[in-house]
């Protein structure tokens, strides 16, 4: 799965998640609808805390075999990486921590 984000209003989510101009076959953000400014982005990219919240939010819906390995790409990860190393990045990326983020962005008590 592609992930998407608009450099104009920051939208961030799944290419499927894009309108499309049917007539001219040109993609667009679905918040601001600019066509020009939609670039792909991958795990080396830099994230704001909202987005690397909305990308998690993202990361639930991958498929996981039982061997945890995520079934399709996410984020440039290639199919078959270990769910715990997307984890890990979360982790690393995530000022609050992945722990955070399974919590739902609430801090345990």
């Amino acid at each position: 799965m592609l992930i998407r984000r608009c450099k104009k209003c920051g939208w961030i989510g799944r290419d499927s998640d894009l309108g499309l101009h049917y007539g001219n076959d040109e993609e667009y953000c679905p918040r601001c609808k600019e066509v020009d400014s939609i670039a792909t982005v991958d795990f080396s990219d830099c994230f704001s805390s909202q987005e690397l919240e909305k990308l998690w939010q993202i990361f639930g819906e991958i498929p996981i075999d039982n061997a945890d390995a995520i079934l399709e790409e996410f984020l440039g990860f290639p199919e078959g990486t270990d769910r715990i190393e997307i984890w890990h990045w979360f982790d690393e990326n995530y000022p609050e921590g992945v722990a955070v983020l399974m919590n739902g962005g609430k801090h345990g008590n």
